[in-house]
């Protein structure tokens, strides 16, 4: 038992092509790269603190890499389902041994999935759409109005871009019933286009949260439409924590709002 660990534990290199690449959720601390090797998949985690890499993360896609460190299971937390993995330090090495040659974007374009299931979404793999940026949430996520005025939440790996920016974005959907979700996103810059979009509507907190017959339940056709309600400030942002957030009341319901321009 003593040798098998000393075994696994020891240094060793691992040779592939990046697949996937991602900032922890839990961690920011840790970079985790996704590599094809001999056809097998593998999670390489790799510990950088600073977020120190080369290059931006989205150019590592499709290249070769040599990374130095150890094989070992995944004890962060019971948040991560990961099992052993390929662990990095930030003294090991990370080599590009081959830039990537393919077009990140070059993914096939997310079509209509409204007839489909969360697990069959989930297993399209990366795909690419366009479309104009309609909000912006304060960490960073953002929604897209698609050509024909579907929506997807973008939950992106750099920088977000900004409200009415027309994007072209590629990453892995996810759904979990409620809304489609690009995961592991990157954007770029593409040319404005007729976007289906409808006006404001006046609403209060009554009709958002009741159905016309009067029995309670979120009116989830509103998702992502530009909404004007009234209410009293109970609580303005605080300076200190800088999260740009208000809270209305409602007549008795009380809303969080976050607010872009103060």
């Amino acid at each position: 038992m003593t040798l098998i660990a000393c075994i696994l534990l020891a240094t060793e290199t691992l040779v592939g092509v990046v697949q996937d690449v991602f900032v922890d959720e839990v961690d920011p601390g840790i970079t985790f790269f996704v590599l094809e090797c001999s056809g097998t998949n593998v999670y390489a985690a790799i510990s950088r603190p600073d977020g120190d890499f080369e290059r931006p993360l989205k150019d590592y896609l499709g290249a070769e890499m040599e990374l130095s460190g150890s094989w070992g299971e995944y004890h962060s937390d019971n948040r991560r389902y990961l099992g052993w993995i390929f662990k990095t330090e930030k003294g090991d090495a990370v080599r590009v041994l081959k830039n990537s040659v393919g077009d990140l974007f070059n993914a096939p374009e997310l079509k209509s999935v409204r007839s489909m299931t969360p697990l069959e979404i989930g297993s399209l793999g990366r795909c690419r759409t366009m479309g104009q940026v309609i909000a912006v949430m304060h960490g960073g996520d953002f929604l897209l109005a698609q050509e024909d005025g579907y929506l997807v939440r973008v939950e992106c790996v750099e920088l977000a871009p900004k409200v009415d920016d027309f994007i072209e974005v590629t990453g892995f959907p996810e759904s979990n019933i409620y809304f489609l979700s690009l995961r592991r996103a990157f954007w770029r810059s593409c040319k404005p286009m007729a976007i289906l979009r409808d006006g404001i509507f006046e609403v209060d907190a009554y009709q958002l949260t009741h159905q016309p017959s009067g029995a309670k339940a979120i009116q989830s056709q509103y998702h992502g439409r530009t909404v004007r309600l009234s209410g009293s400030v109970l609580d303005m942002p605080s300076a200190a924590n800088g999260d740009g957030t208000l809270y209305l009341d409602l007549g008795g319901y009380t809303l969080p709002v976050e607010i872009v321009n103060l």
